[in-house]
Formats: C-alpha cells, sequence, structure tokens
C-alpha cells in the first residue's frame, strides 16, 4: 500500500515550537504529523527532536486519535468473518513500556479466552521494552511467527482455531521509517506516543479490547480514543502505586477505564475482592522468550499453580467479562480456572503448535 504524503500545509517550523511549548496539536494536525514521520520526508534530527518532546508529558486523546487514524490508513486491512460470533471479538494487546518485568501475561491471556471460546485477534510485537515481546514468547513455543506476517494465514488460523496473532512490524511497514529514532530514543530511557499507537492500530479493527498501559494516568485517555476508533466495548487498565505494570495486578489496586456502547466509566479491581491471593510483583517476573514460554505452558498444563496462574485467570476474567463472555468478572474468573482445568488451554496451544511448528531440518525438533 502507498504511503500518503504529508499535507502540503504543514508547517514544520513552527510544530517543532509548538511541541517544545507543550502546546498540544488537534487531531488534523497530528493526522498530518503521523504522515510526514511515516513517509520518510523528515530528516531523522527533526523526527527526534519532535518525538522527544511529546515524550516530556502525556498526550491528548486528540493527538493520539489522529495519530493512529494517520497509521490505520497506511495498513492492510484485515477483514473478519461475519456472524454473531465473530463480532465479539477481542484483542489483548498492551502498550509495553510498563518495566514491572512480568512474563507475557496478554499472550497467555488470549490464548487462555480462545480456549474458552472467546475469538481472539491478537496484535503484538517483538521485544522493545522488555525481553520478551509477544512474537518472541509465540515463537518460543513453537508456532509459526512467519504465519503471522501473511493476511491469508491470519484468516485461516482465526478461522480454524478461534484466535490470530498479527505482528505490529509487518502490519505497518511505515513505522520502518521511525524505528531508528524510536530505538535511539528508547536507549535514553524515553518512551515515545509509538508506545501507546500498537493497541490502537489492530489491522482488524476488532471490536472488543482489553488493553494495559503502562501510566494509570492514561486509562480515561485510551478509553476515549478507543471511543472515537469505533471500538464498543473495552477495559484499559493500569496497575496504580508506582506498581509499573500493564496488567490488572496482584500487587494492589488496579485502575481501570470501562468503554462500553459509547459510555466510560472508572473503577478498581482489587484481587481480594475476587478471593485472590494478593501477590507481590517479584512472584510473577518473567524472564526470556524460553523461560516464559515455559511458565506459559507449566500454567497452562497444571505443572504452575499459585501467582502466576492467577495473574492469567484474573486478566482472562477481564477479558471475558468485558467481551460479556461471562456476566461479571467473579464468573470470568470461574470460567477462566475451568477452561484451564478442563485441559482445553493446553489443547489449543498444541493445536496451533502442530499446525503452525516451522518446518525442522532433519533430525531436529522444538524444544520448548
Amino acid at each position: 500500500m502507498s504511503v500518503e504524503t504529508p499535507t502540503p500545509t504543514l508547517n514544520i517550523p513552527a510544530c517543532l515550537q509548538q511541541a517544545c511549548r507543550q502546546q498540544p496539536f488537534s487531531a488534523a494536525q497530528a493526522e498530518a504529523l503521523m504522515r510526514a514521520f511515516t513517509c520518510d520526508s523528515l530528516p531523522p534530527a527533526v523526527v527526534g527532536a519532535l518525538l522527544g518532546a511529546l515524550a516530556t508529558r502525556l498526550p491528548t486523546v486528540a493527538e493520539l486519535t489522529g495519530f493512529a487514524r494517520a497509521l490505520r490508513q497506511q495498513m492492510q486491512p484485515l477483514t473478519l468473518p461475519d456472524g454473531p460470533r465473530f463480532a465479539r471479538t477481542i484483542d489483548t494487546c498492551g502498550t509495553g513500556g510498563d518495566g514491572g518485568q512480568s512474563f507475557n501475561v496478554s499472550t497467555a491471556v488470549a490464548l487462555l479466552v480462545a480456549a474458552a471460546g472467546l475469538p481472539v485477534l491478537k496484535h503484538g510485537n517483538r521485544s522493545v521494552s522488555s525481553r520478551s515481546g509477544s512474537a518472541d514468547v509465540l515463537a518460543a513455543l513453537g508456532l509459526n511467527t512467519d504465519r503471522h506476517q501473511q493476511a491469508e494465514s491470519v484468516k485461516a488460523d482465526f478461522k480454524q482455531h478461534g484466535i490470530g496473532f498479527c505482528f505490529a512490524p509487518d502490519e505497518k511497514p511505515a513505522l520502518q521509517a521511525v524505528a531508528p529514532v524510536r530505538q535511539a530514543l528508547g536507549a535514553q530511557g524515553l518512551r515515545t506516543v509509538f508506545n501507546l499507537l500498537g493497541p490502537l492500530c489492530n489491522p482488524a479493527r476488532v471490536p472488543v479490547q482489553l488493553l494495559g498501559v503502562f501510566d494509570p494516568a492514561l486509562t480515561d485517555v485510551l478509553a476515549e480514543v478507543l471511543h472515537k476508533l469505533g471500538t464498543r466495548r473495552a477495559l484499559v487498565v493500569s496497575a496504580e502505586g508506582g506498581q509499573g505494570l500493564d496488567e490488572i495486578s496482584l500487587a494492589g489496586p488496579t485502575r481501570c477505564s470501562r468503554l462500553d456502547q459509547g459510555q466510560i466509566r472508572s473503577l478498581q479491581i482489587r484481587p481480594q475482592d475476587l478471593g485472590l491471593r494478593p501477590a507481590p510483583l517479584a512472584a510473577v517476573r518473567g524472564g526470556d522468550a524460553a523461560f516464559n514460554a515455559r511458565l506459559i505452558e507449566g500454567i497452562f498444563a497444571g505443572q504452575v499453580q499459585g501467582p502466576p496462574r492467577d495473574l492469567v485467570c484474573l486478566n482472562a476474567a477481564a477479558a471475558l467479562w468485558t467481551a460479556e463472555a461471562s456476566t461479571s468478572l467473579a464468573d470470568g474468573l470461574q470460567l477462566a480456572r475451568a477452561t484451564l482445568d478442563s485441559g482445553k488451554a493446553l489443547g489449543l496451544l498444541q493445536a496451533l503448535r502442530h499446525s503452525q511448528a516451522p518446518a525442522c531440518l532433519p533430525g531436529e525438533r522444538h524444544h520448548v
């Protein structure tokens, strides 16, 4: 797909001054800026200056909406099947960038809720801010991540298994233009606005989302952006108290903003309210892709209990509730546990591995 050129009237020096003064951009300005970023027409120093200035404050609803719309226009859409079942399709992709060092919870949740019968189209990426991104852990689980670059393969997996995976770099080649600048800023500890855009740009335009974000101050903002982008139902979550976790936490309260048919309301989720024992972040700490894959499969096989299992079930409960596959968080938690106990989650993983496993050389086998 061709990349649109920036709006001719875009005044880059004026935009630089506006950004440095921390004056917010309108949605139209943000949309034009994103086109300028992704068409590779700006010098890297200018891109870095604009992204760096934007990183010094929280983005507005208008800015994120404009940025996301520009990226969506440059993506190849992924069409979901028709029918009431697929009208509940959910994405569990989070922003990352949280520093919480947990294992790949959103990927485990995607597999678990799909095993419970909820259609999932999971957006993701390779590692940016952690030791293991979604694509990394899926590869370590024995799945063929090359398939996740091909729209027809993603759709085939989705129809066959009720779950499909697609990865940000492959769906948004325009982002390659800004990748070096993002990496340079990230090396200096700066989160750019691109950290927030991945979950807003699922190529299937899924109607339901469970979206974790690294800062509780952004839950209402992202819920409003999702509403403006056409999402019907969403739960945006962020652990409170400086936990640095873009999931619903076992270590303390989690701030949530719930979008339901155009209405947004705030709520707080505490593990003890659902009968779960609080646990410190260290109890759910992850590692590299191989470590996280072993942990996820251990949860699915019933070999790993305690906080890691509880954390996956709690977040799966939120996904099921958000998509109206359960009547409450408590019911969703019960369904998540029952799905694990039945072996359905492990069975789905094994079925995906069988159908997606990359070809091995003679004498080789996949290890998890």
